[in-house]
């Protein structure tokens, strides 16, 4: 650090932010982010504090909460105790000489101040060297490097507080997100899973050619059309511009069978579509779906990955330039993001950890299509897959908030009229709000002509051994009786 760095606080400022860490840890926690270290302070006995911190920190995985368990820490005791101890009490008297808020501005101006700084000399070495394209990767990066602190910087809470205080703004906080839950757009989905939270990473994982891209799909479109609100999809898998030709076709679609109702199954599907068969009989509906795409889906926006390689930056790189101008983001899916290092796992825990800070630092839920990992049980699959089997960490699990598996119901049968279409297995695999949910698994009817789910489903339960699906015998108090298939047989 340089001198004008250092000077950008005081010695008493600098005492100050630790003395006030102490009391919330999740201060020395952006201390970390903004990536302060002990040559910052201005003194050497505060930087030797700070890395007592760090190294607390490392050796126990939580911040310390006192002071006495940072002085304990120190491996040399005698005089580096001492010191320690006395530097500890001289932070704690001046925690109060300074608001945090103010200091939390320093801060962000420092931090950013430096990146600046440091990013200009990268940027002009490497220009003036030829190297055009490192010095605009350098400049790239620098911009990403700022929107993260804007994020990292602001998002404080009270590490310890009183239960009685904080449930008396419970309500008010609970009611506020209320009117930020989404809905799945698949009636089964939003029954069992009740919606997405403003705080869910949900994951969506199906086998190949099962429909995920489907359901994410059609999840984007109703909370786009349904809500008004601006989704951004990001379609890493997908052709260009499948998501508006599957949607404009699931769209024209329905006009069709609504005006021919007598035309065989199957005629009408997006296979037949994209192979340019139905030219003849969608024609009349062509500008009806354009004028509909216009008034209804302008705030749904895809994102293409055209260039082949999408990384971890790239990802955060487009989702801080829509702060603040989205309520949902998809990503199509988890598995294209390109990864490096050579431990996979290590790095998709990385990226999904990624993931959940910017939900959490942007208020943003997201939705993540998963693959499954290859069958390992000598050729035998669970109806529908379970946890264990997305592909990659068992972290991805872990951090997410909610989970889902999609599976094609082989052999079910409905004679009913409202069990019509192709038999689609869900299942909540994991569901934060209720735990309960994941005893049930729905059975959603595809309709091939409108490239969606009808609102109408049947509800089970799934043997122990994964092997046979059951019509319910109770139901549980989520059900919408208008919408239960009840008359339906054994999987």
């Amino acid at each position: 650090m340089s001198n004008a760095e250092v000077l950008t606080f005081s010695e008493t400022q600098q005492a100050a932010i630790l003395g006030q860490a102490i009391e919330r840890p999740d201060i020395f926690s952006i201390l970390e982010d903004i990536k302060v270290d002990q040559h910052w302070f201005a003194n050497e006995s505060l930087g030797n504090l700070w890395s007592y911190v760090v190294s607390f920190r490392t050796a126990n995985r939580r911040y310390p909460v006192s002071w006495g368990e940072v002085v304990d820490s120190v491996k040399d005791e005698g005089l580096y105790r001492t010191a320690a101890a006395k530097t500890a009490e001289f932070c704690t008297k001046n925690s109060t000489q300074y608001k945090w808020d103010v200091l939390e501005k320093q801060l962000l101006s420092w931090a950013k101040a430096r990146v600046i700084k440091a990013r200009c000399e990268e940027v002009a070495q490497k220009y003036e060297a030829g190297k055009h394209a490192e010095a605009y990767e350098a400049y790239d990066k620098g911009a990403l490097e700022l929107q993260k602190l804007d994020c990292v910087v602001g998002l404080t809470q009270d590490s310890f507080m009183s239960a009685a205080d904080r449930v008396l703004g419970e309500a008010t906080a609970r009611l506020e997100e209320g009117k930020k839950i989404l809905p799945y757009g698949i009636k089964y989905l939003n029954d069992c899973m009740g919606g997405i939270l403003p705080s869910d990473v949900v994951l969506l994982g199906a086998g190949s050619g099962v429909g995920k891209t489907e359901a994410a799909r059609i999840c984007a479109i109703h909370v786009a059309k349904e809500k008004k609100l601006d989704v951004h999809y990001f379609a890493l898998e997908a052709e260009n511009d499948e998501i508006e030709r599957r949607t404009k076709f699931g769209l024209m679609g329905q006009w069709y069978r609504e005006e021919h109702p007598g035309t065989p199954k199957g005629v009408i599907s997006y296979r037949n579509y994209r192979f340019n068969r139905l030219e003849v009989e969608l024609a009349p509906y062509v500008k009806r779906a354009e004028e509909v795409f216009r008034r209804d889906y302008e705030t749904l926006h895809t994102y293409y990955a055209v260039k082949g390689y999408f990384g971890i930056e790239d990802l955060e790189r487009e989702i801080y330039r829509i702060r603040g101008k989205t309520s949902l983001v998809i990503l199509d899916h988890l598995h294209y993001v390109d990864l490096e290092g050579k431990d996979e796992n290590r790095e998709m825990t990385r990226l999904v950890k990624t993931i959940k800070f910017m939900s959490n630092s942007l208020g943003v839920p997201f939705i993540l299509v998963c693959h499954l990992k290859k069958d390992d049980k000598k050729g035998r699959r669970d109806l529908v897959p379970d946890q264990a089997d997305y592909h990659g960490s068992s972290n991805i699990v872990k951090i997410c908030t909610q989970a889902i598996m999609i599976a094609p119901a082989w052999g079910f049968v409905s004679t009913h009229a409202k069990g019509q279409g192709v038999p689609t297995f869900m299942k909540a695999v994991k569901g934060r709000v209720d735990g309960s949910t994941v005893y049930f698994t729905g059975v959603g009817f595809f309709d091939y002509a409108t490239n969606g789910y009808t609102d109408n489903y049947c509800v089970g339960r799934i043997c122990r051994d994964g092997s046979k699906w059951t019509p319910a015998a109770e139901f549980p108090p989520w059900v919408d009786y208008n919408s239960l298939v009840t008359d339906c047989s054994e999987v």
